[in-house]
């Protein structure tokens, strides 16, 4: 029922309203945000996220995500953690970073999805693994491109994914290849 009544809020605050009707739906949420504990709330959020209510609707969409970054900002890192609404909602954020109908939803959904990595990468991790190859490399190209200034530990998480290795590899390819083309100068100039 926790899951209807913060539908319903997170409904109600991203239509037009009266002054007086939106203080309510905020205290409402505000009394959700107090009263339950911050991971059943994220799986309430991961729910919504996928359901029809929210695929039509961008307002309630953008008001989710907003909800979802105000919930990791005050959650401790223990917290999150590894659901199959947190894999099926990473998918719809992934598919929500290409919307091309909806610029402050794709800029949301990639802030979001930095910030899921960034409150807990080992979680993240594992969230990540259940993503198909595609998924995830389109993923950690969108890591390497939100979190650009990643600490060792958070890199080192990424790692074995394919977005991060086909990154490295053409990074040492490029290289490589450099370096090739410079002997070739040098060997070429001192004939």
């Amino acid at each position: 029922w926790g899951c209807n009544i913060l539908s319903k809020a997170l409904y109600l605050q991203s239509m037009k309203q009266t002054a007086s009707n939106f203080e309510r739906v905020m205290r409402l949420l505000d009394t959700l945000h107090r009263s339950f504990p911050y991971d059943l709330q994220l799986t309430w959020c991961f729910s919504i996220l996928e359901s029809r209510q929210v695929t039509g609707n961008a307002k309630m969409k953008g008001t989710l995500l907003e909800y979802m970054s105000c919930t990791f900002e005050v959650m401790d890192p223990m917290e999150f953690i590894q659901t199959k609404e947190s894999s099926v909602g990473l998918k719809v954020l992934l598919s929500s970073t290409t919307d091309p109908k909806a610029p402050d939803i794709r800029e949301k959904s990639k802030s979001l999805i930095g910030t899921m990595f960034r409150h807990s990468p080992p979680v993240f991790s594992s969230i990540l693994n259940t993503l198909s190859d595609y998924e995830q490399e389109q993923c950690v190209t969108l890591l390497q491109e939100v979190v650009p200034n990643m600490i060792s530990q958070e890199s080192e998480v990424l790692q074995g994914f394919p977005g991060f290795i086909l990154e490295k590899l053409s990074n040492d390819g490029a290289a490589n290849s450099e370096d090739s083309a410079s002997l070739f100068d040098a060997i070429t100039q001192s004939s």
